[in-house]
C-alpha cells in the first residue's frame, strides 16, 4: 500500500470528522478509524482501505474534498 494511498484515507478521515495524524502510515490510529468508518457505513471492520471501503470513501468525495483540515492534522500534511 502507497504513503500517497495511505495518506489520501487519512485525509478523507480526518475531514469527514475522525481524529488521526496524517502521516501516510498504516498505524494504530488509522486502523480505528478506519474500523468506525466501516462501521459507519455497515462494511465489514478490517481496519484496512480495502476496495469497497476506498469506494465508500470516493462516494462522499464531495464532503471533504477541498475542505481545510481541523488544525491540529494540517502540520503533518
Amino acid at each position: 500500500m502507497t504513503v500517497d494511498k495511505i495518506t489520501t484515507v487519512q485525509t478523507a478521515l480526518a475531514a469527514l470528522g475522525f481524529r488521526l495524524q496524517i502521516s501516510g502510515m498504516l498505524d494504530e490510529e488509522t486502523v480505528s478509524a478506519l474500523k468506525d468508518f466501516q462501521s459507519n457505513v455497515l462494511l465489514e471492520q478490517s481496519g484496512e482501505p480495502d476496495e469497497a471501503t476506498m469506494q465508500a470513501i470516493a462516494l462522499l468525495d464531495n464532503a471533504w474534498e477541498g475542505k481545510d483540515l481541523p488544525r491540529e492534522n494540517r502540520e503533518m500534511v
